[in-house]
């Protein structure tokens, strides 16, 4: 688990949710870089057995 600020991110990416229920400009910011680093890793996390 990743902790940043009140976002919770977890290693699956699960964080939309959690990201649209705070209005903060700077919290939103911080999980839109979140989810575009996620996203452009996203092939790289595919090829690691998630258990």
């Amino acid at each position: 688990m990743i902790y940043i600020g009140n976002i919770l991110l977890d290693v699956y990416g699960n964080f939309d949710l959690k990201c649209s229920t705070y209005v903060n400009s700077l919290s939103m910011e911080i999980c839109a870089q979140a989810e575009e680093k996620e996203r452009n890793q996203e092939q790289h996390t595919l090829a690691i057995p998630q258990s």
